[in-house]
């Protein structure tokens, strides 16, 4: 509270100041027999001050409760106990247009029930986390559902809560996310079968962050699925255990991935093996279908699942725009999409199943449908970014890369020199350079690699720049300049 009641000194502190201008403004008025004018102004400041004494008022009788901060349509709250929740609860009502909500309970076993929260405001995302018991109370007022819904570290979750969300009575239109380590300690174990098997919403994603255990020490029903003989078959060869599991709803399919992490010294993890179930889920028959292994050696390619609300598989876009929808897993632990660690599994019409495209780019950041190319793009310093074009032809990808590197031409850093080479399927086949003389003027030089020629100078115009020169010389890397 004491940044509430430092708030409430800054009020008054500018308050002081509109009374000092008042009283100028209510002088001059006077000396120029604009009487009314100075009622107006001193009506206004009264109108101020009135306002900073209910701000106080309110702050005074929050005393002793939680702070709520409020940054746009979100709401973040620290809550230590029943007490400070019952009072958020009420407090709730003033927040109509929240959407999005973070309640730390500073690992207490203060009750929440989000069916409460639920409501009475229309969320789109709530995140309850560092502690707490998540129970349901069946608020028949219930209106809204939820989009995303992230539950992080809590003690326990009640049965009645996650038979709210099994019926439906607690809707999660999108993305359910439950992270859990040692301190889960609840009388109920967590029904993490039925939570893949039978939660209504697209994305379900359970992750294990103990020092020690797995996912399976948590749940209660891990036998009743469908892949239990895989997943203990892996248990036993793998040097890892079961930390994370991603379910995926996409076009009448259910996609699972089951990913193994072993602990290294260094106190970080790895994915010692994984797979992806595919089943259908059209039809009245859900049994797993296909079991796609991951491929060896991808597996040191990461280190740690991320541990947000983003799911880890996409299975929306057609790759090698044969009309099939590929599956692809994202080992991104961190930022946004697109990731930058992408293992490919391209639908084979033939054989009715996915299987992995060893030579699918590794990141794409996105899909140029028209042209069917997928496109590359990163920045490695201020002049110095790399370019790439992925084309599937015959059943195969193929790059083209455009590598730029820039580097000072004079001392005071005034102008740069700038090479662009050009690659495909990573062999050399030509180079762009503009050099900087020292009057000040630029040159360009061309050379294809191989061809005997040598290096030339271009003829160019002098108000051309290097993307002007690039956009001719390497006119399949358009989206360069965009």
């Amino acid at each position: 509270m004491a940044e509430g009641v430092k708030d409430v000194r800054t009020r008054l502190t500018r308050i002081g100041i509109v009374l000092l201008m008042t009283y100028m403004i209510c002088s001059c008025a006077v000396s120029a027999g604009t009487a009314a004018a100075r009622e107006r102004v001193c009506r206004a400041a009264a109108d101020c001050i009135e306002t900073a004494c209910a701000c106080g008022r309110e702050t005074r009788t929050a005393e002793g409760m939680p702070e709520i901060r409020r940054s746009q349509d979100s709401l973040s709250v620290r809550i230590a106990d029943d007490a400070e929740y019952a009072w958020f609860i009420d407090a709730l009502q003033r927040y109509p247009d929240c959407r999005r909500l973070h309640i730390d309970l500073e690992g207490t076993d203060t009750i929440v029930c989000p069916d409460e929260i639920a409501a009475v405001l229309d969320l789109k995302y709530l995140y309850i986390g560092n502690g707490g018991c998540i129970a349901y109370r069946n608020v028949p007022t219930l209106t809204y559902p939820i989009d995303e819904w992230k539950l992080d570290h809590v003690r326990s979750i009640e049965k009645s809560l996650t038979e709210a969300v099994l019926s439906g009575s607690l809707r999660i239109r999108d993305m359910l996310t439950i992270e859990l380590d040692e301190s889960y300690t609840g009388a109920d174990a967590l029904p993490a079968a039925a939570l893949l098997e039978k939660a209504d919403c697209p994305n379900v994603i359970l992750f294990w962050d103990g020092k020690s255990g797995a996912l399976c020490d948590a749940a209660e029903d891990m036998e009743d699925l469908a892949e239990w003989e895989h997943i203990q078959a892996v248990q036993k060869t793998a040097a890892g255990s079961l930390q994370c599991v991603y379910r995926l709803d996409e076009g009448g399919r259910r996609y699972i991935s089951y990913e193994f992490y072993e602990t290294t010294e260094g106190g970080g993890s790895l994915l010692a093996d994984a797979f992806i179930s595919v089943r259908d889920i059209c039809g009245e028959e859900k049994a797993a279908f296909d079991i796609i292994a991951f491929p060896a050696d991808r597996l040191g390619k990461y280190t740690g699942p991320y541990k947000g609300t983003r799911q880890r598989l996409s299975a929306s876009e057609d790759l090698n725009f044969d009309g099939r929808k590929d599956l692809v897993f994202d080992g991104e632990n961190g930022g946004s999409m697109p990731g930058g660690n992408y293992t490919v599994f391209l639908w084979n019409e033939e054989e009715q199943r996915y299987i992995w495209a060893a030579d699918a780019p590794k990141r794409y950041d996105r899909i140029d449908r028209n042209r069917q190319r997928l496109l590359g793009r990163s920045r490695l310093s201020a002049g110095d970014e790399d370019y790439q074009i992925y084309e599937c032809r015959d059943g195969a990808f193929h790059e083209k890369h455009l590598e730029i590197r820039a580097k000072t031409a004079d001392a005071q850093g005034l102008h740069w020199n700038v090479t662009g080479q050009y690659y495909r399927d990573g062999i050399l086949e030509a180079r762009l350079e503009m050099r900087y003389g020292k009057d000040g003027t630029r040159r360009f030089f061309y050379e294809q690699i191989g061809c005997g020629r040598g290096r030339e100078e271009l003829r160019i115009a002098g108000d051309l720049t290097y993307e002007d020169v690039s956009r001719i010389v390497f006119s399949e890397f358009d989206f360069y300049w965009h």
